[in-house]
């Protein structure tokens, strides 16, 4: 990392940290918010890495924001709500 310019340390860890620290925030309106903003919020972070550093760093919050969206404390992704009842 000697040769990094601390803009790319900057984003690297952005890259590590910004993706679970903005899915830990939208925990509490796991309920109240549809998965997709959720998954748009967090692409709104990976450009925003992306943009402050260089490829690798968002590679790396690409993979952390997928990761994070899959964490067992992240968007309940598995239950769904339907308008139609079994029976019908």
């Amino acid at each position: 990392m000697a040769g990094c310019p601390f803009r790319d340390r900057v984003a690297l860890a952005a890259a590590l940290f910004g993706p679970l620290l903005v899915a830990l925030a939208l925990v509490p309106f796991r309920t109240s918010m549809s998965n997709t903003n959720m998954a748009l919020i967090l692409v709104v972070v990976v450009v925003a890495v992306s943009a402050i550093g260089n490829r690798v760093a968002g590679a790396l919050a690409a993979l952390s924001a997928a990761a994070s969206l899959s964490w067992p404390g992240g968007p309940d992704r598995r239950t769904r709500s339907s308008s139609r009842s079994a029976s019908s």
